[in-house]
This record gives structure tokens, sequence and C-alpha cells, in this order.
């Protein structure tokens, strides 16, 4: 039948991924004639089992292009996903660019290529929560992969995007769009697509890269406070000096690796920056809430304590920004007579609370809250051995 001559001509990879495309004896009597709606359900039924394909690989996601150039490192370029559906939609192109009538070209646009991206975000959410879970618990070798495939969603995700602005920028999108628009002004579906013929599918894809790096932030520190569960409940309470318990260095461990693996992945990545400050920024609030609601410290413990709150920091990276725990060890670090004078004033009620912050900034503490402040210097004065000169 011709249903099947069709399948074949564009099923054989080398007519479909030639410079021609498809043949001109199966794709000319399609454009001359009125078997457009054969060749639409023929090009659907093609990229479906393509999504089949991609869907049902073991590692979709896995990062493509890692390896070594001259500076030592390739980024990644997305995945086999992201790269098999741009090539998909390219083929697109260049086959469909044979059809003259916009009305025609229009309806492959609004039947096959925008369900084709939206089809493929749709996978890619419902990929999320499991690659995060994945990310959160995988240990050994499974935690590379993990890792890998979670950040290569993401990458997956922009390099999807920034093609997307590529695309909506060309002359055939502008024209569809403007087409699409002068049809039916009051089509609620076409409102969506006021800005642009891919105007949805960009918001949707910016959507989802902001969703990915929420989801890689909670992951690295659900497995960073899964890592140092063992050093905080251990505590330091100890009476003499004491070294760092084992648990503490094979937290430090793992969270150096987790931090330089994810930043080595994600150098190309523009979220990597908003990714690093949100995970920055969580562990420094953990540091300072188990600082100050522990309610029992020895002075040993605390002078162990500042020391690996700033090993933690070390393993973050030299570019680690932990400013609320980077003060609660300057607060920990005065004297006695400083600590007193300090608690006064923050317990002062005749002062407004502009005025406690005025106070804790010219302190530097401006990062801590006054009730931290005062909680920490309630601890501090209770220790025996504080320091009684000035820090």
């Amino acid at each position: 039948s011709f249903e099947r001559r069709l399948k074949s001509g564009i099923a054989r990879r080398s007519e479909y991924h030639g410079k021609g495309g498809a043949s001109e004896t199966v794709l000319k009597p399609l454009i001359q004639g009125d078997h457009l709606t054969l060749w639409l359900q023929t090009e659907k039924g093609f990229a479906n089992e393509e999504l089949q394909v991609l869907r049902s690989a073991e590692r979709p996601w896995k990062p493509i292009g890692i390896g070594a150039n001259e500076e030592g490192f390739i980024a990644p370029a997305g995945s086999e996903c992201s790269r098999t559906i741009i090539k998909l939609m390219e083929e697109f192109m260049q086959r469909f660019s044979r059809i003259s009538n916009p009305q025609d070209r229009l309806r492959f646009g609004v039947e096959l290529e925008r369900p084709l991206v939206q089809l493929v975000l749709a996978f890619a959410r419902d990929s999320l929560s499991g690659l995060s879970k994945a990310a959160a618990k995988a240990a050994g070798e499974d935690k590379k992969a993990s890792w890998d495939d979670f950040c290569g969603l993401l990458m997956s995700m922009e390099v999807l995007n920034s093609r997307l602005q590529i695309w909506a920028e060309l002359p055939l999108y502008l024209n569809m769009q403007k087409l699409e628009q002068s049809q039916d002004k009051e089509d609620s579906k076409l409102k969506n697509h006021s800005k642009g013929f891919w105007e949805k599918e960009k918001n949707d894809l910016d959507s989802l890269i902001d969703e990915c790096v929420s989801g890689i932030t909670d992951a690295f520190f659900d497995c960073t406070k899964k890592d140092l569960r063992p050093w905080k409940v251990s505590g330091h309470k100890e009476v003499s000096v004491s070294q760092s318990p084992p648990t503490f260095a094979i937290a430090f461990k793992n969270i150096s690796w987790r931090r330089q693996h994810l930043s080595t992945l994600l150098r190309s990545s523009l979220m990597w920056p908003a990714i690093e400050s949100g995970v920055f920024a969580r562990i420094d609030n953990y540091l300072v809430q188990y600082a100050v609601s522990n309610t029992a410290f020895t002075w040993n413990g605390l002078k162990r304590l500042q020391t690996e709150c700033m090993a933690i920091g070390e393993s973050l990276g030299s570019g680690s920004n932990l400013p609320r725990t980077s003060e609660l060890i300057g607060l920990s670090q005065l004297s006695k007579g400083k600590i007193s004078s300090l608690r006064a004033k923050v317990e002062d009620s005749s002062i407004t609370r502009d005025q406690e912050q005025m106070i804790l900034r010219e302190e530097r503490l401006g990062a801590l809250s006054p009730e931290e402040v005062l909680k920490m210097c309630r601890k501090l004065s209770s220790l025996n051995c504080m320091p009684t000169s000035p820090r």
C-alpha cells in the first residue's frame, strides 16, 4: 500500500538522514495530492517510536560529550534524549520545507512539532522525581551515575531551551505564528503563543529548568544532612581536647566529592551558580541552627565545632560562602566581657528591632538574627574556660 511505501521511504536511514531528506518519489505525491493527513500520521508514528525508544532506555538522560580537550575538559552537550529530539526536529524542518502552502506547513507545526516538544517536556518532568530520589540515595558506583543523569536532565533542558530560542527567530516560525494569530484571535489555545510560535514551550522549559535547579539543590543538601547526621549525633561534649570523629572525615569526603563532581559536570551550565549559592545558603543555615539549638556542648567541644565548621566550608570549595557560620564562629571567639556586653545590649527591652540589627551589624554579626545571637551568648556565658582577653 501507499502507507507502507511512505513508511519504508521515511524510515530508511540512507534517505531519511540524507541531504535531500526522504526520497522525492515518496514526498512528491504527498505535496501535490491530498495525502497530507497520511503523511502527518506517518510522521507522528515515527516520532512516537523514537520517543518510546528514549523512554525505554536505561539511562536516557546520561550526559554525552564528556571528555578531555586542550584545557582538560569538554563540557557535556545535553544527553542522548535531547540530541535525538533536536535532530528529529531539524529533520522535520528540512523535510517539511518542501511544503509550499503556508496553511499546510502550519498544520504540521501545530499537530506534530509542538506536541513532540511538549511530550519531551512531560517525559523530563516525569523523570525528575525519580532522578532526585536516586541521587539522594545512591552509593558506590551508582552514586556517580545517578548524579550524572540528574545533571544530564538539567543540561538537556538548557540545550533544548537554547535551540528553541534559535528556532523561534527563524522566518519559518515567525511567519507561522503570524498566520496562526490571523486565523482566530479569540482562540484560547493561541493565547499561550501570542508572543511567538514556541512561546508556551519556552515558558514551560524555563519552569522545568527551575524545577531541576531546585531538585539538584535539595538532593545535594539532603545528602549533606545525611552525611553529617552521625557527626551531629555524636555531639560536642568532650571535657578534654579531642580530634574529630571518623564520621566527620567520611562526611567531609562525601561533601567534597559531590561538590567537585557537580561543579565539573555543570561547569558550562548557566544554572550552576544558582545551585551552588542555594546549597551554600542551606548548609550555612543548617550549621548555625545546629550550634544555636545544641543544648549541651563544652568549651573544648565548641573549639572542635569551630574547626569542623570551617572544614565543611572548605569541602564546598574555595569559593564557598557561609556568612552566617563565619559570623557565629566569630561570635564564639569573643571574650567573656564582650559576650556579656553584647548580650546586655540585645536583651535591652527598650531598643527597637532596627536598633538590634544595627548593633549586630556594628559587631559584624548582621547575617544572624537577634534571637540567634542571644541564644548563643547565653550558651557561651555558661561555659567555663572562656577567654577573658578581646578577640
